[in-house]
């Protein structure tokens, strides 16, 4: 199915005027209690390139960061190792990790001529299916439990610096401009610091594993509730009660949880889960998508569901023509997708646009000078 194709520019004016109409009463000394929280007319859905720049995307994890974790550095040193070593690292692992599918009676992955995987997507939910890579390091009858124990210490590895010493829980604390400036666009919407419109969004649904987003908001000096358990299912109450805080929803679990769900049975199971309560929630909200591949799990599964009349899902991407996903969703929904190319200015450029074009100039603030500010406080 073709999908409507809105500039940025063109998709911030629509927002603009679309929140413009939808402004709520202020509270006054006539009333009992001041009003309770409009609800957003939003619902946001932010995937791994959202967090581009910061963590690694699947390429370079595949291609350069399982290598850097599976071979130590004997060293112990700080420094990074070259790119060419990461790189012939990543296709060492590859080439066992080939060796060890084909004893087990599994098709073994097709490399490219530096020996890394010709399919990213493929190799990644092959890697996360755990089989492999407990074959890797117990031969053929070795539990699955082996390779979900590495896997799961890739990922801390990768988004936990402070566990690789032993020191707990600390998170990446580098941002980017897509989450400041969504931090920055939010706490102006909460206090109504230069916001004279109707709220834009209050939940956010990730499928990232890291806490850039709860670090970001902690810049803002703005509140949030956190839903990090999918696997015992997403409290519907959670999710449509009166709205106040920002609401960040995990739907795939998260690093500080331990929880992370990468094999496609443990998305199938969380999808099986959660999906009737998430497409009660998002069937009556325009949902904007930044940063999401579309694989198949509980949001997708809700999204195609479809929505209540003349709800939308804006879908914004990288490139000029929308991705397979995109297009499958519209074929779901029967219509309802737009998609916004955003180019390479990304989700960071969408977030700074978004910020200027909906707060007004005496509301807003260097998201860049406050995150350098709190660094400063943060290290004394």
């Amino acid at each position: 199915m073709a999908l409507p194709i809105l500039t940025r520019d063109d998709f911030i004016a629509t927002l603009r005027a679309g929140l413009a109409r939808g402004r709520a009463r202020p509270y006054t000394d006539f009333s009992l209690a001041p009003l309770a929280a409009e609800p957003a007319r939003f619902a946001l859905v932010v995937g791994a390139g959202f967090s581009a720049g910061v963590v690694p995307m699947v390429h370079e994890l595949l291609t350069r960061t399982i290598g850097d974790y599976y071979f130590p550095d004997q060293d112990q040193s700080s420094v990074e190792r070259p790119d060419d070593v990461r790189s012939s690292d990543s296709a060492a692992f590859w080439q066992e990790f080939n060796q060890a599918a084909v004893r087990i009676g599994e098709v073994a992955l097709p490399l490219d001529h530096a020996g890394h995987p010709q399919s990213p997507g493929e190799a990644y939910q092959r890697l996360f299916a755990y089989r492999v890579v407990s074959a890797m390091f117990g031969g053929p009858g070795a539990p699955v439990t082996r390779g979900e124990h590495f896997l799961r210490g890739f990922l801390r590895y990768l988004l936990e610096p402070g566990s690789q010493a032993g020191h707990g829980s600390t998170g990446r604390s580098a941002l980017n401009d897509a989450h400041l400036y969504l931090a920055a666009l939010l706490e102006a919407q909460q206090s109504a610091h230069g916001w004279p419109l109707a709220p834009f969004c209050r939940t956010i649904f990730t499928t990232n594993f890291d806490t850039l987003l709860p670090t970001a908001l902690q810049v803002m000096q703005l509140q949030a509730r956190i839903t990090d358990r999918p696997e015992r299912g997403i409290d519907a109450e959670d999710l449509q009660a009166p709205e106040g805080p920002v609401h960040l929803v995990y739907t795939h679990g998260s690093i500080l949880r331990y929880n992370p769900a990468s094999a496609t049975t443990e998305l199938d199971e969380l999808a099986a889960r959660n999906v009737d309560v998430l497409y009660d929630y998002l069937r009556a909200r325009d949902v904007l998508v930044v940063g999401y591949g579309g694989w198949g799990d509980s949001l997708m599964a809700a999204l195609s569901r479809g929505g209540d009349a003349g709800r939308v899902v804006y879908w914004c991407g990288v490139g000029d023509a929308p991705p397979a996903s995109a297009s499958t969703l519209a074929e779901q929904r029967g219509g309802g997708v737009c998609y916004i190319p955003l180019g390479r200015a990304g989700s960071d450029g969408l977030m700074r646009a978004l910020y200027v074009g909906l707060v007004a100039d005496e509301g807003r603030v260097d998201p860049a000078e406050r995150y350098r500010r709190w660094q400063e406080l943060a290290r004394r």
